[in-house]
């Protein structure tokens, strides 16, 4: 590998491999999911575990701080369990129609396991530790003296990982046999002139770059098969270097694409990634459990995506007389900017916030335990709180008075559920704002309402549909809200 072909797949190699360092376990041979206490519910092959429920229910209690709607209340926890069976009962559904063999799924999970594989390898070259020497750190210093001594190790650290993977790299193009066509690479270099050139439909030669869709629309599929590289497990084709280049953003594509020389410059780089996942695949190391999982939770993720879009398709714009009418039902509590001024003791658990609220009881004054137990400084400033940043906890503080403590109630605490004590300083009522004022909120936030509607809709259909099985005695051991 080149000093000169050091582009962006080398450097998103040693990024990856910098920033985890440590091999993923294989798992062991798991019990039978409906004897598993951690499991909550099943679907076709998906295994619904407490852990995933916990983590779903937190995501439910968390404010939206966009949102002009009204505070929910605290969803029921088997709502929450048959939501997420809805939505695996969808993906069931897509799944079944073919929906994870569209292109751009099929390219994402492609481009997403061949990079994950090619890291699993380039770590496997570099080792657990990178050494670096006291020369390595002083030489970056002395070429970056505005660098402290942290940033140069990093830097000295990346750039003996490029070292080892240069050397390890030119050797791996030895050991897969690859094989370039020339003859190929200069086809490819014309097929990139005439997308720029003569694009398809013609009114895109305003465009100066060549669009994704341009791959299937522009190209036949003999055009699009031809072989630039062999190599030992595998093969690059005209459509790996043009889907390589898409991953680029078009400011930074290299310029001289449609000349032999720049394509096969640019093959040079793309080849990195399919060579180091092809040793990956050589070693089994795409027999992985966890980069399985991962990947199959990707491809999920991007078919119900696609799921929503297509039940959301028939959907019409709320009318005035719909917006009207939502209006009236929560013209009293949409985006109400009613707001609370509160001091927080934030705790390290219940157990915490309950001995500090006996203290409380005994007369301990409030602003002494905060200066105590809160460990940053900015923790006991007051702080502004709405409905919008407090989601379900919201009626419980606006209920109170100033000067009464709340508590011992959870919060969110930098996207995490925590204990505090909260301390209310103040309150200051909001008028209602105007029909016309929100007009435009109103209408986002029905079209919202009817999108999930729709969706739920959907998610009984199929349940209907589909077998499951849950656990519904297990679900209080994973509430969120009795965190201890």
């Amino acid at each position: 590998m080149k000093a000169t072909h050091r582009t962006t797949t080398a450097v998103l190699l040693v990024v990856s491999i910098l920033a985890i360092l440590a091999s993923s376990c294989l798992s062991g041979q798991k019990p039978n999911p409906e004897d598993d206490p951690n499991v909550v519910a099943i679907i076709g092959p998906y295994v619904i575990t407490g852990d995933q429920f916990k983590e779903e229910y937190t995501r439910q209690l968390m404010p939206n701080p966009y949102t002009a709607m009204p505070p929910r209340p605290a969803p029921d926890l088997n709502d929450v369990l048959m939501r997420m069976l809805g939505d695996k009962a969808i993906i069931l559904d897509a799944r079944a129609r073919g929906m994870d063999k569209r292109d751009e799924i099929v390219s994402f999970i492609k481009t997403t396991r061949q990079q994950r594989l090619a890291n699993m390898a380039a770590q496997q070259v570099i080792g657990q530790e990178i050494a670096v020497t006291e020369k390595d750190i002083n030489d970056v210093l002395a070429s970056r003296p505005r660098l402290n001594r942290e940033q140069a190790l990093a830097i000295a650290r990346r750039q003996k990982a490029m070292q080892i993977l240069d050397a390890h790299y030119s050797e791996l193009i030895k050991q897969l046999h690859l094989e370039k066509s020339k003859e190929n690479i200069a086809k490819v270099a014309q097929l990139h002139e005439r997308l720029i050139t003569k694009p398809k439909p013609p009114e895109k030669k305003n465009i100066y770059w060549i669009e994704n869709s341009q791959l299937k629309t522009d190209l036949d599929p003999n055009e699009r098969a031809l072989v630039l590289a062999r190599f030992d497990g595998g093969q690059f084709t005209v459509e790996d270097w043009f889907s390589t280049l898409f991953e680029m953003a078009p400011p930074r594509r290299p310029k001289d694409l449609s000349t032999a020389e720049g394509a096969e410059r640019f093959l040079d780089m793309a080849l990195e990634r399919p060579l180091f996942a092809a040793e990956a695949i050589s070693k089994g190391l795409d027999k992985d459990p966890q980069l399985n999982r991962e990947l199959s939770k990707l491809e999920d993720d991007w078919v119900f995506g696609f799921a929503q879009q297509e039940l959301a398709k028939g959907l019409d714009e709320p009318n005035d007389g719909e917006i009207a009418s939502f209006y009236q039902q929560v013209r009293d509590r949409y985006a109400r900017n009613d707001a609370l001024k509160l001091a927080v003791i934030w705790c390290k658990d219940r157990q915490m916030a309950q001995k500090l609220r006996q203290e409380l009881d005994q007369g301990r004054a409030f602003e002494l335990l905060q200066q105590r137990y809160n460990s940053d400084p900015k923790a006991s400033e007051p702080t502004d709180a709405y409905g919008r940043t407090e989601g379900p906890f919201w009626a419980q503080l606006w209920a109170a008075e100033p000067n009464q403590i709340v508590g011992p109630i959870l919060g969110f605490k930098e996207g995490r559920l925590a204990w505090r004590l909260v301390k209310v300083l103040a309150k200051v009522p909001a008028e209602p704002p105007s029909f016309e004022n929100i007009k435009g909120m109103l209408r986002d936030d029905l079209a919202e309402a009817k999108r999930q509607q729709v969706l739920d809709l959907k998610r009984k259909e199929l349940l209907a549909r589909y077998a499951y099985k849950t656990f519904p005695q297990r679900l209080a051991g994973f509430d969120p809200r009795q965190m201890p």
